[in-house]
């Protein structure tokens, strides 16, 4: 008996926690991209992960490190949920900035105003900018990149997420456009009402096994 109660009890705790927590979810999305650029191949995936409820998110690059030369991203520009804006770059990139309007970095693809938004390296971004190819992200290097963000103004939606990303090889140290990356991520991501549901259900199977029941 006293072990009944402490299971429906326990299912009571956790269908409410269930509840409480479902304003707040993650949508990641993810592409691969194998393409050639500038006569480069390139092996790299992007993951785009951000949580809807508390503001952060996360761009991950993983690579491969392929034969041949190296290429570069110098910008990474995507649009997150129902045009939430970038606010900050918390880490992951050094000489990078986000200052908009992004428009002037986006080859005819939107604009801040349309809720794009990301970083550039001011090496290949920025008139007079001092750098050098260290500061750009390598996508034939082998390495992983991860990206922390803050955002504001993102809830959730069906659209997907576009991402674009530019490429540069090093010309003697001078900055070479090989070509851009330019995909519609679709999300995937368990909608708010499923973990209202399975709440709701949980606290269903506490009242069905006799929750604040007493024997005769």
């Amino acid at each position: 008996m006293h072990f009944a109660i402490r299971t429906v009890v326990v299912l009571a705790l956790l269908a409410v926690g269930l509840m409480v927590a479902a304003p707040a979810f993650a949508i990641t999305t993810s592409y691969h991209d194998t393409g050639t650029y500038g006569g480069i191949t390139v092996d790299v995936t992007y993951t785009l992960t951000y949580t809807v409820g508390n503001g952060t998110g996360t761009l991950t690059l993983t690579t491969t490190n392929p034969a041949g030369p190296d290429l570069y991203s110098g910008d990474l520009i995507f649009k997150l949920a129902s045009s939430g804006q970038t606010t900050s770059l918390s880490s992951g990139l050094t000489n990078w900035s986000n200052t908009p309007p992004i428009v002037d970095i986006i080859g005819g693809g939107g604009s801040s105003q349309d809720g794009f938004s990301g970083f550039y390296a001011n090496f290949v971004k920025t008139t007079g900018a001092t750098g050098s190819f260290s500061d750009l992200v390598c996508v034939t290097c082998g390495t992983t990149t991860v990206i922390t963000f803050s955002y504001t103004g993102a809830t959730f939606t069906t659209e997907g997420n576009p991402l674009q990303s530019s490429y540069y090889t090093n010309d003697n140290g001078t900055p070479n456009f090989a070509g851009q990356l330019s995909k519609t991520l679709t999300t995937t991501v368990p909608e708010p009402g499923t973990l209202l549901l399975l709440g709701s259900g949980l606290v269903g199977v506490a009242a069905s096994t006799g929750w604040g029941r007493r024997k005769p």
